[in-house]
């Protein structure tokens, strides 16, 4: 479960940096391997969401993969690290008004 969430974000912030360069969207697509029925919203949320929160949500990934290996002080179930995450990326992506 890890893998994907990380894989998704990953891409996110891979696009939205490609278009912010003004990459080809199709070209995009292509190289990120998103599906053509998935791109316009794939393309419209790499946009809505700032790219430092994408790094962010991605130090926390790489937090949670370490200590799902063992790298904490306290070991921690596997459950609970991934509970913890997935409520720090709902905290960060909320949206907010």
């Amino acid at each position: 479960m890890l893998g994907v969430i990380s894989q998704r974000i990953r891409r996110l912030a891979l696009c939205a940096d490609g278009l912010q360069q003004g990459k080809d969207a199709k070209l995009l697509a292509a190289q990120l391997q998103i599906f053509w029925k998935e791109q316009a919203q794939f393309f419209a949320q790499s946009r809505a969401i700032a790219p430092r929160k994408l790094a962010d949500a991605l130090v926390d990934c790489l937090e949670a993969d370490r200590l799902l290996k063992g790298g904490g002080a306290t070991p921690l179930p596997e459950g609970q690290i991934m509970g913890r995450l997935v409520m720090r990326l709902s905290s960060r992506f909320a949206n907010r008004r």
